[in-house]
């Protein structure tokens, strides 16, 4: 006589499957987190992010949402239900993950005095240039740096466009850095 499983455990991992790449396929979509490569870690303890001159380490952080399916979208084949709670459950994972990088991006760089303010009266764009001024800049093989400027939505409808003459002292900034960057990169040549 045959063994009956009664245990859901390919299904569940399927279903663990499909929200991986659902979630990462969402993820992608995303302005700021599609930017990042993931790296699936298998420890519970803490990252040390930054040693020197003073320590930054975080712990694992666990995302999570509650998800409600209906039986009746089961029953009737509902996708479009299916994927808008699908949808739903992923944008607030997103959201919660986000929430956390910026959290961490700050207290990186507090601990390594990269810290740009804009003082009182000043212009955000000018705030950028003198930030620019002051931090490494690294370039790939086009030339091209590939930073970006983040800023809360509500706060980015404040700044504006950079002014002509803002976005061509950016310009030049990015120019000498780009000559910065490949004059320590260039090697000497043997004869």
């Amino acid at each position: 006589m045959s063994k009956h499983s009664y245990t859901l455990r390919k299904y569940d991992y399927a279903m663990y499957l499909l929200h991986l790449e659902v979630r990462r396929g969402l993820e992608k979509v995303d302005e700021v987190i599609g930017e990042i490569p993931t790296t699936p870690t298998s420890h519970g303890g803490v990252i040390r992010l930054v040693t020197e001159p003073k320590i930054v380490e975080t712990p694992m952080k666990r995302f999570g949402a509650d998800v409600n399916i209906q039986v009746e979208w089961l029953r009737k084949t509902d996708v479009d239900k299916f994927v808008e709670n699908l949808w739903d459950y992923c944008q607030v994972l997103i959201s919660q993950s986000k929430k956390h990088l910026f959290e961490i991006v700050s207290k990186i760089t507090d601990a390594t005095g990269k810290v740009s303010s804009v003082k009182p009266g000043m212009n955000v764009w000018d705030a950028q240039i003198e930030a620019m001024k002051r931090q490494e800049m690294r370039f790939d093989k086009e030339g091209n740096h590939g930073y970006k400027f983040y800023a809360h939505p509500s706060d980015a409808e404040k700044f504006g466009l950079p002014t002509p003459e803002q976005q061509k002292q950016m310009d030049e900034v990015i120019k000498a850095k780009r000559e910065e960057y490949y004059a320590k990169k260039r090697t000497r040549r043997l004869s």
